[in-house]
C-alpha cells in the first residue's frame, strides 16, 4: 500500500476536533472531509518524501524543527507523538504565512537544481523504487508537487487558514 500525503484547509474548529479524536478517528474524519469536499485539500500522492529531501536535504522522517520548508511538507506539530500513530500534523494560520513566504521565495528551477536520483536512492527516500529511465518523469512530478503545494499555501494565507497534513 502506498503512503500518500494529504493537505487540508483547517480552521480552529477542525484542529480542536482532531485533537480530541483517537488516531483512527482522525483518519476517518480526514477521509470524510475529503470525500465530501468540505474544505480545500491537496493530495500530493507519494512525492512528499522526495520533495522534503529536495527542499531540505533530509528525509521527511527527520523533520527539521524551525524550518519553514520542512514544515511545508510535514507540518509544525503532531496530533499524537506515539511512533505507532498515523502521521497527522497541523500548522496554525499565523504560521502558514511564514511557510508560504519560504516556498514563494524559491523558484522551481532552483529547487530542482538539487535533484539527484542517485541521492534519492542512496538515502532510501520514499517510495524507494526509483527507476533510472524515469528520472525526467520524477523531476516533473516533484516540480509539480512543489508548485501545487506552494499554490495551496498561498490560498491558505489568503483565506487565513491553517493546514492539517496527513501522511498515511
Amino acid at each position: 500500500m502506498k503512503v500518500r500525503a494529504y493537505y487540508f484547509e483547517a480552521d480552529e474548529k477542525l484542529v480542536e476536533s482532531l485533537k480530541k479524536s483517537s488516531d483512527m478517528d482522525r483518519i476517518d474524519q480526514l477521509e470524510m472531509i475529503q470525500d465530501l469536499h468540505k474544505v480545500k485539500y491537496y493530495s500530493m500522492g507519494e512525492w512528499w518524501d522526495a520533495l522534503h529531501f529536495v527542499l531540505t536535504g533530509v528525509s521527511a522522517s527527520m523533520p527539521i524543527e524551525y524550518s519553514a520548508l520542512s514544515e511545508a511538507v510535514v507540518g509544525k506539530r503532531l496530533f499524537d507523538e506515539d511512533e505507532n500513530a498515523a502521521f497527522i500534523a497541523y500548522t496554525l494560520p499565523e504560521e502558514v504565512e511564514k511557510i508560504f513566504a519560504a516556498l514563494d521565495w524559491l523558484k522551481v528551477k532552483e529547487v530542482m537544481s538539487t535533484f539527484s536520483l542517485a541521492d534519492l536512492q542512496q538515502q532510501h527516500i520514499y517510495p524507494e523504487q526509483w527507476e533510472v529511465d524515469k528520472e525526467d518523469t520524477y523531476k516533473q512530478e516533484i516540480a509539480t508537487a512543489f508548485k501545487t503545494l506552494r499554490k495551496f499555501y498561498e490560498v491558505m494565507v489568503q483565506n487565513k487558514k491553517g493546514v492539517v497534513i496527513g501522511i498515511y
